[in-house]
């Protein structure tokens, strides 16, 4: 009888291993996606073009950018600048960020920022000194209409930031002409925007994100009255992994933005961004970044173009 019985539980126990073991692989295929999907697109998510998916997630981005051969009118003679001053800027941008999805349409967000831009020689340094910024900003991003490839929601936002500058050349201009000038400048500004943000799935490999914002709030001159401001953008990804087993993600996104009077950056930035993103897992992305800006600064006659780096982590819950 137990001679009988021991084979029995042989063969069962060999059979039932590659059962416990298909059935563990496709638990683990079973894994849900928690990175935005619409459709069988998988949404890469860009930092210039911020996306309309309510869910919950924790991302920090850090990148470090430089503009070469500045060059700034230091004297003027009738209008027209004779010396010049030319130097490298050098500036490294620090964002944290957290959303929480509350219900199926709605998400509140938190995030903080940090940006710094000094100049790299002393010819820049004395003309454009040395700039700090922080801002917060808490936002609210509520679903408005979705379907099986689109999805639009709404955005509001209110921020506060402090800019910080150190102006030697102001400074030492200021008491030439006999006035009072300060050194260190720090002045703070708040301001609300509301918006809205499309998300289309066009297949399986690209995704298309589109964002518009209105904002109106006070200026970092407080010799100018509150200002209004947009922002306008859009980003197209492809992900690689729905079709191929290589796990790569790119995106090429734009953004152009108004800055109201008197801030550190004036008129105009126009921002481009390629990202190349790994796209292993179906909640972490890492990603790297290279944006080109393009923007107009305070006492410099031609735009500065800025080239920048930034690495990106993003993790969904």
């Amino acid at each position: 009888m137990h001679r009988t019985r021991l084979p029995l539980l042989a063969a069962l126990t060999l059979c039932a291993a590659p059962l416990a073991a298909q059935t563990s692989r496709q638990g683990a295929a079973a894994d849900p996606v928690k990175i935005p999907q619409l459709a069988e697109h998988t949404f890469l998510p860009s930092a210039l073009v911020p996306d309309p998916f309510i869910n919950t997630y924790v991302r920090n981005n850090l990148g470090i950018g430089k503009a070469i051969d500045v060059t700034t009118p230091v004297l003027d003679i009738g209008g027209d600048p004779v010396i010049g001053i030319q130097g490298d800027l050098l500036f490294a941008v620090l964002r944290f960020g957290y959303q929480q999805r509350v219900k199926d349409w709605l998400a509140v967000r938190a995030e903080f920022d940090l940006l710094g831009r000094l100049g790299t020689g002393v010819q820049s340094l004395l003309s454009q000194g040395v700039t700090a910024a922080t801002g917060f900003e808490l936002g609210w991003l509520i679903k408005l209409w979705d379907s099986d490839r689109t999805l639009l929601s709404a955005s509001l936002d209110v921020s506060n930031n402090n800019f910080t500058a150190i102006n030697i050349l102001d400074f030492v201009g200021g008491i030439i002409d006999g006035e009072e000038t300060q050194i260190v400048r720090t002045t703070p500004s708040t301001r609300g925007s509301a918006g809205l943000r499309f998300a289309w799935a066009a297949s399986d490999l690209i995704g298309a994100t589109l964002v518009g914002d209105v904002g109106y709030g006070e200026t970092i001159s407080r010799r100018a009255d509150d200002d209004w401001s947009y922002e306008l953008g859009g980003a197209v990804d492809l992900n690689l992994r729905a079709r191929t087993s290589v796990p790569l993600g790119f995106v090429l996104a734009y953004s152009q933005t108004s800055i109201p009077a008197g801030e550190d950056i004036s008129d105009t930035e126009r921002n481009t961004q390629l990202r190349v993103a790994y796209t292993g897992t179906n909640d972490f992305l890492i990603s790297l970044s290279f944006t080109y800006d393009v923007a107009s600064v305070p006492g410099i006659n031609d735009n500065v173009k800025f080239w920048s780096t930034i690495v990106g982590l993003r993790y969904y819950f």
